[in-house]
């Protein structure tokens, strides 16, 4: 089978199971009942996803990456915090307009195991984070910021789609947020540059207090401290 013609029994399987799962719900599909819907032979659906876990796994992913291709570019135009902001709307919307693609997604979290969706969700939450970090707007670690908005926003999902009755109260899940986000951020935002010049600045200030050092270590750090920021602000200007 040529590339073409996989990407398109690929293409055309992931729909099938997708319009399944949306009108008789996970537990129901079957790799025969896909087959007949895409109207290929059961061959090669195993050929394509190796089974049934490895098309649940595919449907998710195929539905998250287009999601987010489709919503409205912010990575870049936005400050970290506001991208952290946008992005955890994004992931809270995606689950509540797709409850089947979500379940898939984390369906399996509870055993350790992340599918390749939730995977690609995580490490994009990763990145984000480093920036934040790198732009100096953290005041917890990387580690605490990445559990603390993840378990947020999943939690916020899972929640609102297990009690439907909290599904039109959008300041529960604003207030969520905003706590979230006050309690790993500064909520003050700097380039990279300001950072590095104000760390600079703020440990050659606060050397004298630096008892860990002996007061030759504390001058040759003075000066390299000196040397870096001036090195920094000729780059930088």
């Amino acid at each position: 089978m040529n590339k073409e013609k996989q990407d398109a029994n690929r293409t055309r399987i992931l729909a099938a199971a997708e319009r399944l799962l949306k009108s008789i719900g996970r537990d129901a599909i079957t790799i025969r009942a896909v087959a007949d819907e895409a109207k290929v032979q059961l061959p090669t659906i195993y050929r394509l996803f190796g089974d049934k876990s490895g098309l649940l796994d595919a449907i998710a992913e195929h539905g998250f990456v287009r999601y987010m291709k489709i919503r409205p570019k912010s990575e870049g135009t936005l400050n970290p915090i506001e991208e952290l902001r946008a992005g955890w709307d994004i992931h809270v919307r995606f689950g509540l307009e797709n409850p089947e693609l979500y379940g898939l997604m984390y369906g399996e979290s509870y055993s350790g195991r992340f599918t390749p969706a939730a995977q690609i969700a995580y490490d994009g939450l990763k990145n984000l984070i480093i920036r934040l970090a790198t732009s100096g707007c953290l005041k917890v670690s990387q580690e605490e910021a990445t559990f603390s908005a993840f378990a947020s926003a999943s939690g916020v999902v899972l929640t609102m789609l297990s009690w439907p009755d909290f599904l039109h109260e959008n300041s529960y899940y604003i207030n969520i947020r905003e706590s979230m986000i006050s309690s790993i951020t500064t909520e003050s935002y700097s380039n990279g540059d300001e950072v590095i010049s104000n760390a600079l600045q703020t440990l050659g200030a606060n050397l004298k207090d630096l008892n860990v050092l002996s007061q030759n270590e504390k001058n040759l750090l003075q000066e390299w401290l000196k040397r870096s920021y001036a090195k920094f602000s000729r780059l930088k200007n």
